[in-house]
């Protein structure tokens, strides 16, 4: 039978551990996109359970990582979300390039107000280098040169053709539009959201489907 500091304990833990129970819940979901929470989450984990004092521990050190001794003066319960920290610090430091610009291409969580504006600029640098990418491509290169009839044209005052250099440019500023943009619900479908701004939005509409379709989890298919 458990002791009474044994049942406080328990509680202290079932406390800790629910924000886990539902991130796997949430990331776990079927019926939406998921993959683009997966850092939105950790880093909202780690606020969780961010000891009181963090203390540098090597977990590919089998000292370290199962050292049953280490004494910790706040009691079991800062012991425990010390070391869940240390585990989401150590599996999840450097988050990997597909995830965090998959992030970015979310309206529900663009903002990225779960990193530092350095790594927030970082990301958006590496969805502008895909965005070059996917538009320099085959399927999306136009392929036309201007020549010396083509530049009398552009001096003149045709209004087709001004209309049509115009769609051009906005296509070439679709990132930074799309950038600028205010963060959407979280109960929104960034599916719909993109299929109803695909023309708004040509080249980065294709880079969302590309990375929306990635799922975070195993859990639907282990069930």
């Amino acid at each position: 039978m458990l002791s009474d500091d044994e049942w406080k304990l328990m509680k202290q833990l079932t406390k800790i551990l629910q924000p886990f129970y539902d991130a796997t819940k949430l990331l776990g979901g079927e019926k939406y996109a998921t993959a683009s929470f997966m850092y939105y989450v950790v880093a909202t984990l780690q606020i969780k359970v961010i000891p009181k004092e963090v203390e540098v521990v090597d977990l590919t050190n089998d000292d370290d990582a199962f050292d049953d001794d280490i004494e910790f003066e706040d009691g079991k319960e800062e012991e425990v979300k010390r070391n869940l920290y240390h585990l989401l610090h150590h599996y999840w430091e450097n988050p990997a390039k597909e995830g965090m610009i998959l992030a970015l291409l979310d309206p529900r969580v663009k903002s990225l107000n779960f990193v530092s504006s350095l790594k927030k600029e970082g990301i958006i640098s590496l969805l502008r280098d895909e965005y070059q990418f996917v538009k320099e491509s085959e399927e999306f290169a136009t392929g036309t040169t201007l020549n010396s009839d083509d530049l009398d044209l552009l001096e003149s005052n045709n209004s087709l053709l001004i209309d049509m250099f115009a769609e051009s440019q906005s296509v070439e500023n679709e990132l930074n539009d799309y950038l600028s943009l205010q963060q959407l619900s979280p109960k929104t479908d960034p599916y719909k959201w993109w299929a109803g701004n695909q023309n708004r939005f040509l080249i980065l509409s294709y880079l969302a489907k590309k990375y929306l379709s990635i799922s975070a989890t195993s859990t639907s298919s282990e069930r």
